[in-house]
């Protein structure tokens, strides 16, 4: 595949589990970058912040790093469950 991806899913759980699911397929063989935005979800962002937060997107990593603490939680669940 190669090339650069940017993911910008929901900002809710099925959001939050569906970019760390896409990531890290798509991290094998993509540079995977994440758009940050304030609202719910992307049809809810102005064009002027749409166009900041693809501008200016976070490696997924450093993503996966701030965000392990959700995602740990989704881990604790899907162990539970």
């Amino acid at each position: 595949l190669g090339g650069q991806v940017v993911l910008m899913l929901d900002n809710d759980n099925a959001g939050l589990k569906g970019t760390a699911l896409t990531g890290d397929r798509l991290s094998n063989s993509a540079d995977v970058f994440v758009a940050l935005y304030d609202q719910h979800q992307p049809t809810d962002v102005g064009s002027l912040e749409l166009q900041e937060a693809l501008v200016r997107p976070i490696g997924y990593t450093t993503w996966k790093m701030l965000r392990q603490n959700d995602l740990a939680k989704f881990e604790k669940k899907k162990e539970i469950g």
